[in-house]
């Protein structure tokens, strides 16, 4: 008798796990490698949301973690991860793609592309997301925290004159001309604003 209950009280259980088992999956979610890279950055920068908190806990389902990878991060948040966090991300830039990165989390793309002394291609992700991008339109002119790099070389802002923001963007950077070296200044006058936006 005993037997039989201890039985007929696994029964349930016994049920749910085959229901489980048998059941076809549907709306499985896939990734590809670049959402896998951006689920482990956001995974390194953690944060306060009750979402992201489910999902480091491994409790939020798979679409709550997929809507979280896939989502965009504020400008404070963007502004706050220091250089040494940046740094130990590194590797895993090679793996965005950077027409699917959220656009304020295009600005740490470009950070980190900078630490690791890729220039170039730093360069062309802030031309290619200048116009989406809050954070990254910041990092032109804005002075950050010693932990985090100073701001961008103001000569890029000659690959993006044809953009409207790109010239309040440069109004911040000209406001700073007092704190400029003479050649710093005479340089962004002549090689930024009068070879670039001028003309367009």
């Amino acid at each position: 008798e005993e037997l039989g209950f201890v039985g007929s009280a696994f029964q349930p259980m016994s049920a749910l796990w085959k229901n489980w088992t048998d059941k076809p999956l549907r709306g499985k979610v896939t990734w590809d490698a670049h959402l896998f890279a951006l689920h482990c950055v956001r995974n390194r920068l953690g944060g306060e949301s009750d979402c992201h908190i489910l999902a480091y806990e491994g409790l939020a389902s798979e679409h709550e973690e997929d809507e979280l990878t896939k989502a965009d991060i504020s400008i404070e948040q963007c502004e706050s991860v220091s250089d040494r966090v940046l740094f130990g991300l590194v590797d895993l830039v090679q793996y965005i793609d950077i027409a699917r990165a959220p656009p304020n989390f295009a600005a740490l793309l470009i950070r980190a592309l900078l630490l690791s002394g890729q220039h170039a291609e730093a360069r062309e992700v802030f031309s290619q997301v200048f116009a989406i991008s809050p954070a990254v339109r910041r990092l032109a002119w804005r002075i950050l925290p010693p932990a985090i790099r100073p701001p961008l070389p103001v000569a890029w802002l000659s690959d993006v004159a044809e953009h409207a923001e790109a010239s309040t963007v440069f109004l911040h950077v000209l406001a700073r001309y007092r704190e400029m070296e003479g050649e710093e200044l005479c340089n962004l006058i002549e090689h930024v604003l009068l070879a670039n936006f001028l003309p367009s």
